[in-house]
């Protein structure tokens, strides 16, 4: 097998041209990569967000529902009372 060489009829600026594409690649990947590490760190934190918000509401539903409880029992106490009254 032969050895592999660079011709000298290559110009030096396709081998530049060359070297800029592969760096400018190489970059526009590393940022791809890094923007995509960053929406994963905010995916997370949104989960999170979105896990306590539930864990609220869920409170907040227990609340309502003994609210809710609360002022059936003061309109029935009531309309006792008013029959009482009569």
């Amino acid at each position: 097998m032969e050895n592999w060489h660079l011709n000298k009829s290559v110009p030096v600026t396709l081998l530049l041209l060359v070297g800029t594409t592969f760096f400018s690649a190489t970059q526009s990947i590393t940022a791809v990569e890094l923007r995509t590490l960053e929406n994963e760190r905010d995916i997370m934190k949104s989960d999170a967000k979105v896990a306590a918000l539930e864990v609220n509401v869920q409170g907040q539903q227990v609340s309502l529902a003994r609210i809710d409880e609360n002022i059936r029992y003061i309109k029935e106490t009531l309309d006792v009372l008013s029959k009482q009254q009569e």
